[in-house]
């Protein structure tokens, strides 16, 4: 009786100290608003999703992502933000970047690989592009990234549409 109480008093602690962990891995990653330098993010626009990243190595003007949105903003007033992923640095950014363009080649809407436009036509392109970047995210990167709360992309969605609709 006594092993299974320490087995189970054990158990209780290692849990315990996973717990803290994830909370003090939390607490680095916590995504306030997207004042973020490396990121993966993408939008539709109708039914076509367009995909970017902020951060990558041979970008010139590597802007923050709020900047990038606001310009975006200018071309497409109403856009909906689908989902962003934050990186640690400008090399994981831009992997996972060439790594999801290989990916969605086939639902390319352009011959010009720069384009990054894809669809899906007479399906829903939001939620199946979304299912396979978020598969490929949670495959390849182990950590290396974090995802937007879908909390605050609601919120910068409803921000912008009320901001449109004027």
């Amino acid at each position: 009786m006594e092993e299974i109480y320490d087995s189970k008093i054990e158990s209780l602690e290692q849990q315990l100290v996973v717990a803290e962990l994830g909370l003090k891995f939390n607490k680095v990653v916590l995504w306030n608003n997207f004042d973020v330098s490396f990121a993966f993010y993408y939008f539709i626009v109708d039914n076509v999703v367009k995909c970017g990243a902020v951060g990558l190595k041979d970008q010139e003007n590597s802007d923050n992502l709020d900047s990038r949105l606001a310009s975006h903003r200018s071309t497409f007033a109403r856009f909906k933000l689908i989902n962003v992923v934050k990186f640690k640095d400008s090399n994981t950014v831009t992997l996972f970047e060439s790594w999801i363009k290989q990916v969605l080649a086939k639902y390319s809407i352009g011959t010009n690989i720069l384009l990054e436009q894809y669809e899906c036509p007479g399906k829903n392109s939001e939620e199946i592009l979304n299912d396979i970047i978020l598969t490929e995210f949670k495959a390849i990167t182990s950590g290396a990234g974090s995802l937007c709360p879908q909390g605050l992309i609601k919120q910068y969605n409803e921000t912008m549409t009320a901001k449109t609709n004027v």
